[in-house]
């Protein structure tokens, strides 16, 4: 993985999206012969420029831990200081799965790049929006969100897995 610190410019409150193979919170390129650790791609995020990152998100399988939801994306979003950090905990179809991702992008994050004044007041209340828009699709796929605001309080999307 290249350090995203070498490919962000400052301020630039990019997406970061990272689609792959994954499994039991790796990642699994196409072509690579070995998987990419989660400790790898968190330090791939380390000296992330301020305001670079805004969004990541994971479209990958098995990359978000499903017993511990919060803690491994407010891991990726406490290195990068992204305001949205997201993926799957469970085995995803790719062309499902990419319906759901573009979701994300046009409900999510294009509002949020392009709001610059209320942008981050919002974020929340629009994740909550998607989830009901979209929420059996992203109870199936195992979907999990986590929006964060400057003051560090930050909201887990959906709150609770269904079993």
């Amino acid at each position: 993985m290249v350090a995203a610190d070498s490919e962000v410019p400052k301020g630039e409150r990019s997406l970061v999206y990272i689609a792959c193979h994954g499994k039991g919170g790796n990642l699994k390129p196409v072509g690579e012969r070995r998987q990419v650790l989660w400790e790898e791609v968190v330090s791939a995020f380390e000296g992330v420029k301020t305001g670079a990152i805004e969004f990541v998100h994971f479209s990958a399988c098995e990359i978000v831990d499903e017993q511990d939801r919060r803690g491994r994306l407010q891991e990726i979003a406490g290195i990068s200081g992204a305001r949205w950090v997201s993926g799957y905990s469970k085995g995803i179809d790719w062309l499902t799965s990419m319906l759901l991702d573009i979701a994300v992008i046009a409900d999510l994050y294009l509002p949020f790049y392009h709001d610059t004044y209320t942008r981050r007041p919002q974020l929340r209340k629009r994740a909550k929006l998607f989830l009901r828009t979209y929420e059996q699709l992203a109870r199936s796929l195992g979907f999990s969100g986590l929006a964060c605001r400057l003051n560090g309080i930050n909201g887990l999307v959906p709150q609770r897995m269904q079993r």
